[in-house]
Formats: structure tokens, C-alpha cells, sequence
């Protein structure tokens, strides 16, 4: 499961085309997308991830990527688009802040290098602007969840600049009376 969005190369679009990429963590049994694996009941959710992008059709070309969302997923579902599609025409691209990659390790055990791997991908996944509790539902800065993980993140990566924005916007929610709420910055209303 990454973090991210998917970026689109629409070849010879028509006009007013309206494309829609559907996200998903799952697929059924049969291989198809299971949508509402991504969906947050708790907090309002009432559909599937999903970005869409209506093209303009006056040129042979033209690309879709929603910089500005980003969803967890490991599978996707491209509705409406009519041209050509092949592996050029789509990427996933990862969001997370700007981080430095500070240590590695490896091992003769290819399963624990892998799990490794995983763990790091995990870790990168949770770091937009503060540190979350999960980039595919809440996206929360729990204070409980990011201290059990800041020592192997800041042992991973360089977070500095991330952990220091994050603690002033845990200053600035702290009340009169001490209190600091346990998640920072708290969510919306």
C-alpha cells in the first residue's frame, strides 16, 4: 500500500471526456476493485476514493495528476478513458514531506530485508507535514502514535525540519492550562 495519487498521459483525448481514477486497497475474490476499502465510515465518508479530470481535447495529449490529493492504495480503476492505454499512461506517484533517508541496513535473511523495506515505506507513508496515525483513514498526529515511532523514525530518516513544525503547532495548541490535546494539530470540526 503506498501513499499518493496516480498520475495520467491521456492520448488523443476527446472533448469534455470525463475520466475518473477509483482507489482501492483490496480486490474481491474474482479480481475486482473492492472501493470501499479505502472509505472511512467513522469520519463521514459516504463513497470510494476517487479523482476526477474532464479533459480540455484540443491537443494529442494531455496529463492528469491531482497534486493535490493524495490517497492510500495498491490498486486503481481507470472509468471513461476511451484512447490507447498501456504502462506509459500511468504512474503512482508517493506523497510524503520532504525526508532525508539517514541510515540502511541489510541482511544474508531476504524475508527481514524485505520486512525492512516494508517498515520504511510505512514510516515515509506517515510523514505529510506531521506524523500520522494511518495515510489512508484518519491522517491524524496522535501524540501516542507518533512518540511509539519517533525513535526508529528519526533513526531512518532526517526529520528536523518535520519534527520541529510539528512541535510548534503542538505549543501553539496548548491550552492555558497546560492541557496539550493527544492529537495535534486536532481535527476539524
Amino acid at each position: 500500500v503506498i501513499n499518493g495519487h496516480v498520475k495520467l498521459i491521456i492520448k488523443n483525448p476527446k472533448k469534455k471526456q470525463r475520466i475518473s481514477v477509483v482507489y482501492s486497497e483490496g480486490v474481491y475474490p474474482d479480481g475486482q476493485l473492492e472501493p470501499f476499502s479505502t472509505m472511512n465510515y467513522q469520519h463521514g465518508e459516504n463513497g470510494p476514493h476517487t479523482d476526477t479530470y474532464v479533459t480540455v481535447g484540443d491537443s494529442d495529449q494531455e496529463i492528469f495528476e491531482p497534486k493535490f490529493s493524495n490517497h492510500s492504495f495498491r490498486y486503481v480503476d481507470v472509468y471513461n478513458y476511451t484512447g490507447e492505454f498501456d504502462e506509459e499512461c500511468i504512474r503512482a506517484v508517493v506523497v510524503h514531506s520532504p525526508i532525508i533517508n539517514k541510515s540502511g541496513f541489510s541482511c544474508s535473511d531476504e524475508d527481514i530485508n524485505s520486512l525492512y523495506s516494508i517498515s520504511r515505506w510505512s514510516e515515509r507513508d506517515n510523514l505529510v507535514a506531521i506524523p500520522t496515525d494511518c495515510p489512508g483513514r484518519e491522517r491524524l498526529g496522535w501524540m501516542a502514535d507518533a512518540w511509539l515511532c519517533c525513535e526508529a523514525e528519526l533513526l531512518n530518516f532526517d526529520l528536523i525540519k518535520l519534527m520541529e513544525s510539528w512541535c510548534r503547532t503542538i505549543r501553539d495548541e496548548q491550552l492555558p492550562n497546560g492541557y496539550v490535546p493527544y492529537i495535534c494539530p486536532p481535527p476539524s470540526p
